[in-house]
């Protein structure tokens, strides 16, 4: 969904959420080029588009659901908002709904939106994460906090506290506690992987904060390893739709293009 956001942009140059169904429908349904597993939300949304003309696409999904699928896009959403942290949270909430109709899931994908918003105008991932608190909703935000209140990585002992299932009320806390106390990306990266379970979902904002900060932060010019980097095969095509919006590739390698294969 990530990569199919970022072509999404580079061809209409804005959010267009009528060719965004049309083509998600391309992509993940029948004879689509999409192949693998299905979730639910993404079984539920297709079951709504597929008989219907793209004039008749509801805004909303029919999947209530909290799983972290809804937040696969958000990298993409953040990086090409040039208005306001509302504006980006209007935008946020529209994205999500049109596949998870969930209040919860629009809250973890406005918070972790506005981190990395924050990161992006340089301030600190701890200065974004709690930054960020106001926006994360009334189930998340003590969760957040309690995270937050930890200063050493044991993030096999949080994934145990909170869980390491694909909700984000599992997840959230722990890309929090990863991002807040990993000291590179490479490092938040394979703690992730270790914790087991929904690792794919963290990984999408987890990897996007991780890199957006190192980028602009480290004195290497690179800051995801190039061994990763080599293995991203639709690394070509993510780099042309960089270039058609405009963005350097090499500003994009750095902010986490081999995430965006999802």
């Amino acid at each position: 969904m990530c990569l199919l956001m970022l072509r999404h942009f580079a061809q209409h140059g804005q959010f267009d959420r009528i060719a965004y169904q049309t083509e998600y429908r391309s992509h993940f349904g029948p004879g689509g080029a999409y192949i693998g597993y299905v979730d639910s939300p993404t079984r539920q949304t297709l079951q709504t588009l597929l008989p219907l003309k793209p004039e008749e696409f509801p805004e909303n999904s029919v999947a209530d659901d909290d799983q972290f699928a809804a937040l696969a896009a958000i990298p993409v959403v953040v990086a090409t908002h040039t208005g306001s942290q509302a504006a980006l949270k209007a935008k946020i909430e529209q994205v999500v709904r049109l596949t998870n109709h969930n209040d919860t899931a629009v809250a973890a994908a406005q918070y972790a939106g506005c981190v990395l918003l924050e990161v992006l105008n340089g301030k600190s991932i701890s200065q974004a994460l709690t930054n960020a608190l106001p926006h994360a909703g009334e189930k998340l935000l003590p969760l957040l906090e309690e995270v937050m209140q930890s200063h050493v990585l044991d993030s096999v002992a949080v994934a145990k506290r909170f869980g390491s299932a694909c909700h984000v009320l599992e997840g959230l806390p722990v890309i929090a506690h990863i991002a807040q106390q990993a000291p590179d990306y490479r490092t938040a990266i394979e703690e992730n992987i270790r914790i087991g379970g929904d690792s794919c979902g963290r990984a999408i904002m987890l990897g996007a904060i991780m890199a957006a900060y190192t980028a602009q932060h480290s004195e290497r010019s690179f800051s995801i390893p190039l061994e990763w980097a080599a293995r991203y095969q639709k690394l070509s095509i993510a780099a042309h739709a960089c270039a058609q919006l405009g963005a350097p590739v090499d500003k994009f390698s750095q902010n986490g293009y081999n995430l965006l294969n999802n």
